[in-house]
């Protein structure tokens, strides 16, 4: 059932330093710190409010300096129902906040009552309060001191080492003994990383390799800068490891790993062939992510054994953040120059490799008439008037194609089967990133997403989290509806957004384009409906979008609580109630 959502309460994502050092929060990825590393670039992971802030409701305001709450009525299909086709008509709030409950009644909002809700305002500006996020960002470009700093801390490690020959037995084991929380495969933070690989290490054999590979890092730096090379690493290293990764005897033993997971569809498997689901399990993910980690170690070994690195998940994970800060940091702008290239492939290359997709190219799948055999009576083989572009989420750290089973279960109900271009974002930036490893992923997911759509009458889009933000990003090249489930709309402070590279420029960009994109889409006539559950950070993301839109694009975007999620996940709840094709079809068909 449909209910008017009267009140919202928000709680800022959590993230403080613990006594032991080690930095804690409520949920999601963020980034470890500790307290002894006395760095100045710490990443801010957003606000920390010790209570919850009451906010929201009156997310249209007059222009008077009193907000008041406008009622409108709107025709909306029940979700505590999906076996009936029937429409039933409810009274809403103005901004159109929805919240899917049990009740069996829908609320009525009188326009003049004063307490149905709490509406911070500032006078000044007439809008409403949103707990602004941090804007700080510690990604070597705007921090000259980083890469010496990170080489610091590793000589802090190798002099605890020296001067305490019993420090692992005589420490405070921390009760966290999770990897490097920030993602391992796009951070500069190499130091940090073997502080943590240290400080988490459960036997006294792990504690010593991480000492050893910080001393090892010290070694080779030290090395070549005594040689009055212009680089602190050989020049030359960052390519080799991306060649590593790209090689054509990987590409091939990558093909295997994938595939001998029963989870994941073979290029060379028909739409009818592939196993019909939305979302792969965890364990499964885990699985083939380890088989990555042990081929990308394998096809590089060669430069861990130059740099004196352990042929191990830490020992990669270091010399990746080496060279990434190293190509980020060198204050020469000729060196700079040609290092951020190096960077970039070496990203594009990881980006290809840890990923869970099987297509060429990994980011795009078209899959015509999808989950309808071709030899069904009554369906031709031409195109489709319908195209529904599905974007992917970060899954469970392997990107993947998303919502195929639902979608094919959908088509196959339908006289004229729509077509589905899954789209994928494998480097993890929120669509930011190209396939050449730059920050233009904007442009270039636009300009492809345009040309294959361009023949259709009626465009759709759905995604879930990061694919929900994409899903409102390029809400402007939808014709028809946009599904987005629990997207990120700030992307500054964000648990879920781990990247050392997305700076505040480009987090902020991410911010106004999406806002721009729902302008443009509900000025097309374009229906948006957001769904989330009741986790704060997800609350907090609605206000932020409803906040940020044009006054006159409110009523065109519907935000759905579903009171029964408490946490990120929504549209894989929705799933398991049995409700996630309902809602799908009431908005894509």
């Amino acid at each position: 059932m449909v209910e008017v959502l009267d009140c919202v309460g928000l709680v800022g994502c959590g993230v403080g330093l613990s006594s032991g050092g080690e930095r804690e929060k409520d949920g999601g990825k963020a980034s470890l710190r500790t307290a002894r590393c006395m760095l100045h670039h710490q990443h801010q992971c957003g606000p920390m409010p010790s209570t919850s802030i009451v906010l929201i409701l009156g997310l249209l305001l007059s222009s008077s300096t009193r907000a008041f709450v406008e009622t409108n009525r709107v025709h909306i299909r029940r979700f505590d129902a999906p076996a009936s086709p029937a429409s039933s008509r409810f009274n809403i709030v103005g901004g159109r906040f929805l919240r899917v409950c049990s009740a069996a009644s829908s609320l009525t909002l009188p326009t003049d009552s004063d307490d149905k809700a709490t509406i911070v305002v500032n006078d000044d500006t007439r809008c409403v309060s949103v707990p602004s996020a941090s804007t700080d960002t510690s990604w070597p470009p705007n921090h000259p001191n980083f890469f010496d700093e990170q080489l610091g801390i590793c000589r802090l490690i190798c002099e605890e080492a020296s001067t305490h020959d019993n420090l692992f037995n005589a420490r405070t084991v921390p009760t966290d003994r999770s990897r490097f929380k920030e993602h391992p495969r796009c951070t500069a933070r190499f130091g940090e990383v073997l502080l943590h690989a240290r400080d988490s290490a459960s036997s006294s054999e792990e504690y010593q390799l991480a000492v050893f590979n910080a001393q090892s890092v010290l070694n080779y730096v030290d090395e070549w800068m005594q040689s009055n090379a212009r680089y602190p690493i050989r020049y030359g290293l960052i390519e080799d490891v991306a060649n590593a990764l790209q090689c054509t005897a990987i590409r091939k033993f990558r093909a295997k790993q994938i595939s001998a997971d029963t989870c994941t569809p073979s290029p060379t498997q028909s739409a009818d062939e592939r196993p019909e689901s939305d979302f792969i399990p965890e364990q499964s993910d885990l699985q083939i992510l380890g088989r990555l980690y042990y081929s990308a170690v394998s096809y590089s070994d060669h430069c861990l054994r130059e740099v004196g690195l352990t042929s191990d998940h830490c020992g990669f994970t270091v010399l990746l953040a080496l060279c990434r800060a190293v190509s980020a940091s060198t204050k020469d702008p000729s060196c700079a120059s040609m290092l951020c290239k190096d960077g970039a492939k070496l990203d594009a290359a990881l980006s290809n490799h840890f990923n869970g997709l099987t297509t060429p190219g990994c980011r795009f799948l078209f899959s015509h008439r999808h989950g309808v055999r071709s030899k069904k009576i009554g369906v031709t083989n031409c195109r489709s008037k319908h195209l529904i572009i599905a974007f992917s989420s970060l899954g469970n750290g392997l990107v993947r194609h998303e919502f195929g089973g639902s979608l094919a279960k959908l088509n196959k109900d339908l006289e004229e089967p729509f077509d589905v271009l899954f789209v994928a974002d494998p480097a993890q930036s929120w669509y930011q990133k190209e396939s050449r490893g730059h920050f233009n992923g904007f442009e270039e997911y636009e300009k492809r997403i345009g040309v294959a759509s361009r023949s259709y009458r009626r465009i759709s889009i759905v995604g879930d989290s990061m694919g929900g933000s994409a899903a409102l990003l390029f809400s402007h090249l939808a014709t028809d509806a946009v599904v987005s489930f629990s997207p990120q709309i700030e992307l500054n402070g964000d648990c879920h957004v781990s990247r050392d590279d997305m700076t505040t420029n480009i987090r902020d960009g991410f911010r106004i384009r999406l806002f721009h994109s729902v302008d443009d889409g509900v000025e097309k006539g374009v229906k948006i409906a957001v769904h989330r559950g009741v986790e704060e950070s997800d609350v907090k993301h609605t206000v932020t979008l409803i906040s940020g839109i044009a006054h006159s694009s409110r009523r065109g975007v519907q935000i759905v609580e579903h009171e029964g999620c408490n946490h990120h996940q929504i549209a894989v709840y929705l799933k398991e109630k049995g409700e996630l094709m309902h809602v799908l079809a009431c908005m894509l068909l």
